[in-house]
């Protein structure tokens, strides 16, 4: 009778024991579900430092976007940039300009010279004043100088080339017509560096 009674009693304290842990289990998805970070089970500890405990990523959850508009949002501030650099930028003539017309209108207006052409590269047209002087050494820059052929115009335009243009520029003898292109630098005066031979007459 004692062993049955014993073992009745086991079997209730069994019992009660699943229940408990039954009813801590529950606690714990309710917390779970209702706070979603916090485990009944351990008070005050959030279930994002458990190990190997991991929260859906909200990516996974979310609706794919597009491929097609992903690309296109992308490629949308180049477009826009493109956009401003095309506004911003002045259209320079296609036809060279005269030695005489860009010396005139730095005198005029170095300001305005400067502020249109300064860093664009542009054409000038005009007569040698001599033979080109040519770099002495692959770091050093050769030079000629150009005026309006009329000789009415006061002023030069100097035109700088690197000694890859030697070859080039070494054609160019005193009183011929050149067309010459180059990056405008008003900064002393009417210069163009960076230069390169487009046409000797």
């Amino acid at each position: 009778m004692e062993q049955r009674t014993r073992g009745a009693g086991d079997s209730g304290s069994a019992a009660k024991a699943l229940r408990h842990e039954d009813r801590a289990t529950q606690s714990a998805v309710a917390h779970f579900v209702g706070s979603g970070f916090v485990d009944a089970s351990s008070p005050g500890v959030s279930l994002r430092s458990t190990p190997g405990f991991m929260l859906p990523s909200a990516s996974r959850t979310q609706k794919r976007s597009s491929p097609g508009l992903a690309v296109n949002l992308r490629k949308a501030p180049l477009f826009i940039l493109f956009a401003l650099l095309t506004a911003c930028h002045s259209v320079l003539p296609a036809t060279p300009l005269s030695a005489g017309a860009l010396l005139r209108e730095y005198q005029n207006s170095s300001t305005d010279a400067r502020l249109k052409y300064d860093g664009k590269e542009i054409s000038v047209r005009g007569l040698a004043l001599a033979t080109a002087t040519l770099p002495l050494n692959s770091a050093d820059q050769g030079s000629v100088w150009l005026q309006e052929s009329d000789r009415e115009t006061v002023g030069k335009v100097g035109c700088w080339f690197s000694s890859q243009q030697a070859a080039d520029f070494s054609r160019i003898v005193s009183g011929q017509h050149v067309t010459i292109k180059g990056i405008f630098n008003g900064e002393a005066g009417v210069e163009l560096k960076f230069c390169r031979l487009v046409k000797v007459e």
